[in-house]
């Protein structure tokens, strides 16, 4: 079925919850996301519902997009560091940073 048409009347906190419920049920089924039949209908269901609630995969990508503003800022401090005290080697520095 086409569920797009459904994907204007959901909140996006809603979307976050059933991508994260989604992808823990499909971590922890196993075979409850096998059809018996050997038919592929559960596994193109699950396809359809994940693209509809979490299109850009934010959930399995939760984890390291966290950590991401600490290393930034990092990164940036450590860049201040060397301008101000090697500036013959901050263009090296930069472009490794």
């Amino acid at each position: 079925e086409d569920f797009t048409a459904l994907s204007g009347d959901i909140t996006p906190i809603f979307k976050r919850q059933t991508a994260v419920k989604l992808s823990e049920l499909r971590a922890n089924g196993g075979a409850a996301w096998r059809d018996a039949d050997g038919e592929a209908a559960v596994a193109e269901s699950y396809g359809t519902l994940k693209r509809l609630f979490d299109p850009l995969h934010v959930v399995e990508l939760a984890p390291y997009l966290s950590i991401l503003p600490v290393v930034g800022g990092a990164v940036y401090l450590l860049l201040l560091g060397a301008q101000k005290l090697v500036p013959d080697l901050f263009q090296y520095v930069y472009v490794v940073g």
